[in-house]
């Protein structure tokens, strides 16, 4: 076994140590567990044996000074034959493994700031051809073809269109970690915010909102807000006919919160599935429409950073359902 194992008496004592330990830090039965291990001459700040003792299971991430590695550890209670209390620690060698995930961070803020440079840099010329086109088209009307005015046209739609894409751009660099709220936001409370904002477009296709209550969740309001309107923006404008139904659901299990908005329109290919996530990526069925493929990506990074995740599943009788998963105590990576 490459892992370390010891355990520990009350008294914080070594009374096992399994070989993998005892060769990297040359200790022995009965030393002092926070001195042998840690380095340390009093007790361990944070050490874990009340909560042990009082039979919870404790996880930790810990730098060994004796050998500068950092150890992912799992204290557990245990007895010994004679019923007294002990703890058994097994710490595992995370080094690589956390050096490799801090460089993946880095790697990640420095993307986003690239994202964010380049999109706020391209979307300041784009204002003033928009509004140039605009322009043109309404003064020298007269003096123009038609076939010089579609081309205006098109200048126009095809700025727009950019524009969007750089806001959405810089959204999606914009949309990082935040802490968690104290207390669970009310979902419900900014569920009919979002509907209230969409309430033209929702009109003007004579839709129908089905909505259950909704299980509060950990997260930052304005994310909350941000996934809710990018997943029934979705639903809306490409999985729901005019006239249709979409349908909010919630509920809370033993283990986490779960939201799913459920559309019943044509639905997403098994391969277009695989591919949904992708920035940019947009299905054969709804390329025609205005949109940039930005949507689903920002959802599920959201999702990602406080540790739920996103599922894509078929809604039974056509259409997709997205169910969004939180565990309850969120471990955000």
């Amino acid at each position: 076994m490459i892992d370390f194992a010891y355990i520990v008496s009350a008294d914080f004592r070594i009374t096992f140590l399994n070989r993998a330990l005892q060769n990297k830090i040359g200790a022995g039965q009965g030393e002092l567990c926070y001195k042998a291990i840690h380095n340390e001459e009093t007790v361990c700040k944070n050490c874990p044996l009340p909560q042990v003792f009082a039979g919870e299971t404790v996880h930790e991430e810990r730098l060994f000074p004796s050998c500068d590695r950092t150890y992912e550890a799992i204290h557990t209670p245990l007895f010994s034959s004679e019923g007294n209390h002990l703890k058994l620690a097994v710490c595992r060698d995370i080094t690589e493994r956390k050096e490799a995930n801090e460089r993946l961070q880095e790697l990640n803020r420095q993307l986003d700031s690239f994202v964010y440079t380049v999109s706020h840099d391209l979307r300041s010329p784009l204002t003033p051809i928009i509004g140039f086109a605009e322009f043109m088209q309404q003064e020298y009307r007269n003096k123009l073809d038609a076939q010089g005015l579609d081309l205006l046209t098109e200048i126009e739609t095809q700025g727009t269109r950019m524009l969007t894409l750089m806001e959405n751009l810089l959204k999606l660099s914009r949309t990082g970690y935040l802490p968690p709220p104290d207390n669970e936001i009310d979902t419900d409370t900014i569920l009919q915010q979002v509907l209230t904002d969409m309430g033209i477009e929702i009109a003007e296709k004579q839709v129908k909102i089905a909505a259950s209550p909704l299980p509060g969740l950990l997260i930052p309001e304005s994310l909350i807000e941000e996934l809710l309107s990018n997943l029934l923006c979705n639903a809306l404008r490409y999985g729901c006919a005019d006239g249709g139904t979409i349908e909010i659901e919630g509920k809370d299990t033993d283990r986490e919160a779960i939201l799913k908005i459920i559309d019943h329109g044509d639905g997403i290919s098994e391969n277009e599935k695989k591919r949904a996530f992708d920035v940019f990526f947009r299905g054969a069925a709804v390329k025609q429409l205005p949109g940039t493929g930005i949507g689903l990506t920002t959802v599920q990074k959201i999702v990602r950073q406080y540790g739920g995740k996103v599922e894509l599943h078929d809604t039974p009788g056509g259409g997709c359902t997205v169910c969004l998963r939180f565990p309850l105590k969120q471990d955000p990576s």
